[in-house]
């Protein structure tokens, strides 16, 4: 199974040179037929589809939350960079009426959490505020509570291939001794 959810990474990561600059691509992690997330080529990050399923979390609340998320069999999820948000919040009001317009489910015009620290406040982070695009500095340590909406890198197609070719090769590896 695990090799499915890979495969679909291959596939994302080998289709973003072909994209649109900023378009979003569908990814199905377990090949069930539904979108599980969005390739954002410009940012090479692959956005969770639901931009609400955390619901409101402190900081610390996200972090685990974000840590225990299970999509198929694909758990590299992580709260993103600000950087990240920024990207994506461009991505969308360039090419949709609204942020909440776009292909995500629940994007919550309200403040999301990052992973990217304040420049002055050590225990600070910066949040991106999906009404306006705003950044805003934040404790981490409160009972503050904001969304937080699950992203993951997309590996090189380089990686990935030399990660298939391996299982590759240890499958043949297996079978033979097996057979023998």
């Amino acid at each position: 199974m695990k090799l499915r959810s890979h495969l679909s990474m291959l596939l994302v990561a080998s289709s973003t040179s072909f994209s649109a600059h900023g378009a979003f691509e569908p990814v199905d992690f377990n090949l069930d037929g539904q979108i599980d997330g969005y390739s954002d080529v410009q940012a090479g990050v692959i956005w969770h589809v639901n931009a609400g399923a955390s619901g409101l979390r402190t900081f610390p609340s996200a972090q685990s939350w974000v840590d225990g998320l299970v999509v198929g069999e694909n758990s590299s999820w992580r709260l993103p960079t600000v950087f990240e948000l920024e990207s994506l919040y461009q991505t969308l009001v360039s090419n949709y009426p609204s942020v909440t317009t776009g292909p995500f489910q629940n994007v919550q015009l309200a403040r999301y959490w990052s992973t990217t620290p304040a420049d002055a406040i050590q225990g600070w982070n910066e949040t991106l505020d999906m009404r306006n695009g705003l950044r805003y500095e934040h404790p981490t340590s409160t009972s503050l509570n904001m969304h937080a909406w699950a992203v993951q890198s997309v590996p090189e197609p380089e990686s990935l291939l030399l990660m298939l070719g391996g299982l590759s090769l240890f499958s043949f590896i297996t079978r033979k001794r097996s057979e023998a």
